[in-house]
């Protein structure tokens, strides 16, 4: 039994990584990771799981319990819920998974390391990526955050510029102002992802999307003297990037891309 603390984020997620890494070397197989104090997780903590999860051996078992509903939406919309076992409670966990699940007793006392792990807030996750030289340094906001760190785990495992759109839009529906924006427009849940291995060229040259639409959004935040960047911001950022291949997606959903656009100005 682990009970997880605070942020798993760029900063925390290594001290994550290297405590789970030593109690499996100590000779445990099956981990239940309580998620009720974390308040953020991130791409970075997502992969230390997921990676952690592959490496367990044969018989090996990782369940993560009572997530808050913000953490949950990241497994979610990655999917990487249907990776992971995730649990509502840790009694729930301890009733599904096999009868010699190891007491937290028994890994306390066969770990020199407590099952406890305060993995403190970081001001690393609040900043964007660095912007150019010469451009001022601008926060993200909270929610803004979390979608980019969704977006920078989804995006890879897209197959195709239009089912990264989406992935952008799902995670921006759900998220702050960008998610009362399309609300407002109507924008209405749409089941799947486009299905083919696309048919339009990968937007900002195939390159990282990630960065290319964090860069779009703060120049936008700039342009109407925002302090931070929004999620309003990314949104923007994504209909620029994407173009042509984020109006149909947007279609998709029955929001047009002119009646967004209006929303998105800084006086509407």
């Amino acid at each position: 039994m682990v009970t997880l603390t605070g942020e798993l984020e760029l900063v925390s997620a290594p001290a994550l990584k290297r405590n789970l890494l030593e109690l499996r070397q100590a000779g445990h197989s099956r981990f239940v990771l309580d998620f009720s104090r974390v308040t953020f997780l991130d791409s970075t903590a997502l992969s230390v799981l997921v990676g952690f999860h592959r490496g367990l051996d044969r018989g090996g078992l990782l369940a993560l319990v009572a997530l808050s509903p913000s953490v949950r939406t990241v497994f979610e919309v990655t999917g990487v819920d249907r990776v992971l076992n995730l649990l509502p409670t840790v009694e729930a966990a301890l009733e599904q998974l096999p009868a010699n699940l190891p007491s937290s007793e028994h890994l306390d006392a066969a770990s020199d390391r407590p099952s406890d792990l305060n993995l403190t807030p970081a001001a690393a996750r609040r900043q964007a990526s660095p912007p150019p030289a010469g451009e001022p340094q601008m926060p993200l906001t909270e929610d803004a955050a979390v979608v980019l760190g969704i977006a920078a785990t989804a995006i890879p495992f897209a197959i195709s510029p239009d089912a990264q759109a989406e992935r952008w839009l799902r995670a921006l529906s759900r998220s702050g102002d960008a998610g009362v924006t399309l609300s407002v427009l109507g924008a209405r849940e749409e089941a799947g992802e486009p299905s083919g291995a696309g048919t339009s060229p990968s937007p900002a040259g195939g390159g990282d999307v990630v960065g290319a639409v964090t860069q779009r959004a703060r120049e936008i935040a700039h342009g109407c003297n925002r302090r931070a960047i929004h999620t309003a911001d990314l949104l923007g950022a994504v209909a620029d990037v994407y173009g042509p291949v984020f109006d149909r997606v947007l279609a998709r959903h029955s929001v047009n891309r002119e009646e967004l656009r209006q929303q998105l100005r800084p006086d509407g």
